[in-house]
């Protein structure tokens, strides 16, 4: 299984990346919105771990583009621990994960 991770933050991306390898996952990382849409174009994922906080193209205009053509689930990764997100007018389902209240055994 292929996982998109976007989050800025190198430490949590390193720490996340890290964790999911040893439980098998394939991981590519972007630490922004520019870039996690160009690494998304051009391979196939099952899966998008996805900071709404990234410099250059926010998470939600990054979730708009990806749900445009695809419906790769899609985890919100947040540290803001302010939930549920309120996405009005838009088609699509993202489940919300506080990255300050969860372990990384909570993404398995």
């Amino acid at each position: 299984m292929k996982i998109l991770l976007v989050e800025d933050d190198v430490e949590i991306s390193d720490m996340l990346k890290k964790f999911l390898k040893t439980e098998g996952f394939e991981v590519i990382a972007a630490y922004d919105g520019e870039s996690a849409l160009e690494r998304f174009w051009e391979e196939e994922y099952s899966l998008v771990l996805l900071d709404l906080m990234i410099p250059k193209i926010d998470g939600m205009e990054v979730m708009n583009a990806i749900r445009e053509k695809s419906m790769v689930p899609i985890i919100i990764l947040s540290v803001n621990g302010v939930f549920p997100v309120i996405l009005t007018g838009v088609s699509f389902v993202a489940a919300a994960l506080s990255v300050v209240h969860a372990e990384t055994k909570d993404l398995l």
